[in-house]
């Protein structure tokens, strides 16, 4: 399962998030001050097929959305150095 908390005073809309920059989620909004959960398995590729944790590593993160004005929001999170990068300040 996948969380992504907008922490955010602002709306997220138009989402589309990345797995490895193959496998891809959409969700038309995510509120300001809230959590968007998704199963692994429901990003899918281009060719339809669908992310397997036990056959494949993640290795980057990526989350492409507008605000309501229409300014990108842009995150990605590297997970080459394992999953201890999550709670490293950058």
């Amino acid at each position: 399962m996948l969380t992504v908390d907008n922490r955010t005073s602002s709306d997220w809309q138009d989402v589309e998030i990345w797995i490895n920059q193959y496998f891809r989620v959409a969700v038309p909004k995510i509120a300001a001050k809230s959590r968007f959960q998704v199963p692994l398995n429901a990003f899918v590729s281009g060719y339809a097929q669908r992310f397997d944790i036990r056959h494949a590593v993640i290795k980057d993160l990526r989350l492409a959305a507008k605000h309501p004005d229409g300014t990108p929001v842009a995150l990605k999170k590297d997970m080459r150095s394992g999953l201890a990068a999550l709670g490293r300040k950058e």
